[in-house]
């Protein structure tokens, strides 16, 4: 059934917001993975399965979403495809439609997101689930601009950073996203605006699991408020 219900928002999602409605498989399966026992379970192929086919999904239902997620004013105005495919009668019916498509894809980013961190924190993840999960995680950080968005991705990805770094071989990822992350504020920071506002949390994601690169970190930061902006570039 998630299944479906993602294919029918890869279809129509102004249609799928009241007739396939994803975010509560998502939040049964993250309060599942909160209780199983995975010495004891863990073992078997299909959980492994199981576990596989929710991290595609997790991605596929952001695929499907992000459209409306990153868009400039996810408050107001949705993209106008989507838009468009919200007849009137569908308004009159389950109300504007700015407010459902959003509210559909915010908690479906939300519960998707406390699915993975349950997956991080409790199921035997594979390093090629992190390599999948991680980069995930950082998109939406990077590119969302729902504000209730940031506090629901942002704990997942401290507990993705912290798995990273107890496994040894992805503990280099912690320094390599920084240093891109840290590369971003430099060499653009006179585009920093709105659409910036996930920066600093992936910054300060990772320097809680790398406490170590903070001192790094903090002379970064403190070189980019001596650059002069350039006047035509600023707002």
């Amino acid at each position: 059934m998630l299944v479906n219900g993602i294919d029918d928002a890869k279809n129509n999602l102004a249609e799928a917001c009241f007739k396939s409605n994803i975010h509560g498989f998502f939040l049964t399966f993250g309060l599942l993975f909160e209780i199983i026992d995975f010495e004891r379970f863990g073992k078997y192929e299909y959980v492994n399965r199981l576990i596989d086919s929710l991290v595609q999904n997790a991605i596929a239902s952001w695929k499907v979403t992000r459209e409306v997620l990153q868009h400039d004013s996810p408050e107001g105005n949705l993209p106008e495809e989507i838009e468009n495919n919200y007849s009137a009668k569908l308004e009159a019916q389950y109300g504007k439609g700015t407010q459902v498509i959003s509210s559909y894809a915010w908690r479906t980013l939300k519960e998707s997101s406390v699915l993975l961190d349950s997956l991080i924190n409790n199921a035997p993840l594979k390093s090629d689930l992190i390599l999948l999960i991680g980069p995930l995680l950082r998109e939406q950080l990077a590119t969302i601009r729902h504000r209730g968005a940031f506090s629901a991705v942002y704990p997942t990805y401290v507990s993705c950073c912290l798995k990273c770094r107890k496994i040894p071989e992805l503990r280099f990822l912690g320094k390599q996203w920084l240093d891109k992350d840290l590369e971003l504020v430099t060499e653009k920071s006179d585009f920093i605006t709105r659409r910036s506002a996930g920066i600093p949390y992936l910054i300060t994601g990772n320097l809680t699991a790398h406490p170590e690169l903070i001192g790094k970190t903090f002379n970064t930061l403190e070189a980019v408020t001596h650059i002069v902006a350039d006047p035509a570039q600023t707002i």
